[in-house]
């Protein structure tokens, strides 16, 4: 059973990562397109209707150029990327065999001058690139999380507090922290019950694949997450005497959603609000193979607070 576990968390991480990464593609894509049309000159917009109205079959503003863009065919967007960089930037021109007038700053005038000089930020109000790292705090609770046998019903609480570090992959934040854990363990037969507390120092491992949605032109940034956890148990504290810590290791599955607030183009805040379900301690998976056994999966809220860096 316990390898049978191990398997299902490694194909979660892997279908995690690929969902995430191919759902955003081409969303991204043209995302970073309507930055390109929104930093061309004005007097080089002209150059760029023609190619659109052949592609998509109509205009010389913005929003016009924003419409034929997303009825373009997806097998001519790169095409189409490349002359936008040429347009903004006068450095793509000869890549491209594309020569454009060039507007001097005093003709263009301070508004437009800056616009023709200033980078091009493929997310909306942030210049930085997709990696950033970061820690914060953290809080997880998990709830009945238990199996019952014939005779028995074995169950596992788990309240866990502590910091946790992040690196961030525009798609993918893995993090790792520790923390601090408080359990409560208790086996319940036809005679009575048995109870114990333990306390325990943690390692918490998770993955999670993230869809980033701008907001107030990139001031905020809200993102769906789904993923996976391994919480490890590297010793007890207290009440664990004569017990191996490592049966009370666990592995969950991650929901829900995070926001992040933009202070500049590289300094952020992060929150996430996830539920976490956990699947049975290590020393209770055995136990599920059992005939006539019923497993109630932990579950709980787990909620993060932090501060990130892009790059």
């Amino acid at each position: 059973m316990k390898k049978v576990v191990l398997i299902v968390f490694l194909l979660a991480l892997a279908v995690t990562g690929v969902f995430a990464q191919n759902y955003t593609v081409v969303v991204d894509i043209r995302r970073e397109l309507h930055a390109y049309i929104d930093a061309i000159p004005q007097e080089t917009l002209y150059a760029l209707r023609p190619l659109l109205m052949m592609l998509a079959e109509s205009s010389h503003n913005n929003d016009e150029l924003h419409d034929l863009l997303d009825a373009i065919p997806e097998r001519n967007i790169d095409a189409v990327k490349l002359l936008l960089q040429a347009l903004v930037d006068p450095s793509y021109n000869s890549a491209a065999g594309i020569y454009l007038p060039q507007r001097t700053a005093e003709a263009a005038g301070p508004s437009s001058a800056a616009r023709a000089g200033a980078p091009v930020s493929t997310d909306a109000g942030v210049s930085k690139g997709p990696l950033s790292i970061g820690g914060g705090a953290f809080y997880d609770w998990s709830l009945k999380n238990s199996v019952e046998e014939v005779a028995s019903q074995s169950g596992y609480d788990l309240m866990s507090f502590g910091a946790f570090a992040f690196f961030d992959a525009k798609y993918v934040e893995l993090s790792v922290g520790p923390s601090f854990g408080i359990a409560n363990s208790e086996k319940k037969i036809e005679s009575g019950s048995n109870s114990k507390n333990y306390k325990l120092f943690q390692l918490d491992l998770s993955v999670l694949g993230k869809i980033p949605i701008n907001l107030a032109d990139g001031k905020f940034i809200f993102f769906p997450m789904l993923g996976a956890s391994f919480n490890a148990v590297l010793f007890g504290i207290s009440g664990t005497e004569g017990k191996t810590v490592s049966e009370l290791n666990q592995i969950g599955l991650l929901g829900g959603v995070g926001f992040d607030y933009n202070i500049t183009s590289s300094v952020y805040l992060r929150s996430e609000g996830l539920f976490h379900f956990r699947f049975p301690v290590w020393e209770l998976m055995d136990s599920m193979k059992e005939p006539g056994s019923k497993v109630n999966f932990g579950m709980g809220p787990r909620i993060r607070l932090g501060i990130g860096y892009r790059f």
